[in-house]
């Protein structure tokens, strides 16, 4: 990918669109964003051997950000959280326009992985109870008869056994969403989100992870699910259909791009400003890709 963060006019910064303004000098601030190019082979491969043609690739941020992200909070600065089970995706947003974005290779599977570890018990059994019962809230396991978990015994009463899971839940996601306030801090993006996190992926399903982010990073914190779409309620208020619901309107909009630059090619091509016009285009396409 790369994404315009902004237009530079004449020395002035945070140009959104500069179609329609004179100006002596043009630059263009860019984002590259870069990927492994033996992994992103891998995932096309396997695609196409499900005899499916691949249209474009994007970051999974920039998809999640289409589904769940308002234009209030691309417009006024906000940080998108993708927690999914192996990775964590982060994008900043400030003027309608992603200026940062980083992954983490961290995810929901640790905190199932130290459930298993800390209680002794299978993987897949440990996934099926931070499903459940996982909460980084404490107050929540006060209100728990008992973990049922099915014939996997555990030698502990109900208070231990409350204790040691909210202990090994709440330490690792305050660690991940720590390791996100770092990145973000390191680049000294923190001032620069008022409306603060938006919190969505399978992971953001965690009971009381909106809250603990908003401690960790002192903003506001809110869980993000598709909008602006009709369709089945499961989907549409799920955020682990996030990333699937973006692709898609990501697909539209791109659809839409193409279609508007082939009415274009069948105008007569003349002058500087329409060849300006045409170079804009072609950056905003390239942006989109």
């Amino acid at each position: 990918h790369t994404l315009i963060k902004q237009f530079v006019i004449d020395e002035e910064k945070g140009i959104v669109d500069p179609i329609g303004l004179s100006a002596d000098k043009l630059a263009v601030e860019l984002l590259a964003v870069y990927g492994t190019a033996s992994l992103i082979n891998n995932i096309v491969n396997c695609v196409k051997t499900a005899k499916i043609e691949i249209e474009d690739i994007i970051i999974e941020a920039l998809a999640s950000s289409e589904a769940v992200l308002t234009p209030e909070e691309k417009e006024s600065g906000v940080i998108l959280l993708d927690i999914g089970g192996g990775t964590t995706d982060i994008a900043v947003y400030r003027n309608k326009k992603m200026i940062f974005t980083y992954c983490l290779p961290v995810g929901g599977d640790l905190i199932t992985n130290d459930i298993s570890i800390g209680l002794n018990i299978p993987f897949s059994k440990a996934e099926e109870i931070k499903k459940k019962f996982a909460n980084v809230d404490y107050n929540f396991y006060d209100t728990l008869n008992r973990l049922n978990i099915g014939d996997i015994k555990i030698d502990s009463n109900k208070t231990t056994l409350n204790i040691r899971l909210y202990n090994i839940v709440n330490c690792r996601v305050k660690e991940l969403l720590s390791l996100v306030k770092e990145k973000i801090e390191g680049y000294n993006f923190m001032h620069k989100v008022p409306c603060g996190l938006v919190i969505t992926g399978g992971t953001s399903l965690l009971k009381g992870i909106a809250p603990l982010a908003n401690s960790v990073f002192n903003l506001p914190a809110r869980l993000g699910a598709p909008y602006d779409i009709e369709g089945p309620s499961e989907v549409i208020n799920n955020p682990v259909y996030s990333t699937g619901v973006g692709l898609l309107k990501y697909a539209y909009q791109l659809e839409n791009y193409l279609s508007m630059d082939q009415i274009g090619e069948k105008k007569e091509k003349a002058g500087f400003m329409m060849r300006f016009r045409e170079f804009i285009i072609k950056i905003l396409k390239n942006e989109s890709r």
